[in-house]
């Protein structure tokens, strides 16, 4: 009897050891499975951005920074490797996307992704029908017209 109680407090004991090990990388922006994609960019200076910081688009989160690593025989200019992960796999960098270290809000520092204007703003449009914008500028005017004092008197 001792040793399948012995068994069964070790397997216990791996299956913690396993759900915390997970649960670190998780915690830490690490993806189970992978197929995330890898990009490096060099800067100047970090900027102070540490690793598992955000990397946003337009205000979105779609990857975390994975290193930050010091190039002493680099060109002065890129002194810095910061490689980082999108975890979206409907976002694609195309070139002349520009990345920036900036501040994210008052506390953090993230990377700032700006895709290049020929890739982004032409989609748009074709993207969003006419109608719709139609429909969102007549309920704007709608709503902003009380606000006018054209038909509230308090």
């Amino acid at each position: 009897m001792k040793f399948t109680r012995e068994l069964k407090v070790g397997f216990i004991a791996i299956v913690g050891i396993i759900l915390l090990v997970l649960g670190v990388n998780f915690l830490k922006g690490n993806s189970f499975f992978g197929g995330d994609l890898e990009y490096h960019s060099y800067f100047e200076n970090s900027g102070q951005l540490a690793v598992s910081s955000n990397v946003t688009l337009n205000g979105v989160i779609v990857g975390k920074v994975k290193k930050v690593i010091y190039v002493p025989n680099n060109n002065p200019k890129r002194r810095v490797k910061i490689t980082f992960t999108i975890n979206n796999s409907d976002v694609v960098l195309p070139k002349g996307t520009i990345i920036e270290i900036g501040s994210l809000d008052l506390f953090s520092k993230g990377i700032l992704i700006k895709l290049s204007s020929k890739s982004c703003c032409n989609i748009a449009l074709f993207k969003t029908p006419i109608i719709a914008l139609l429909f969102f500028k007549l309920l704007s005017l709608l709503i902003f017209i009380p606000f006018l004092g054209l038909g509230f008197s308090i």
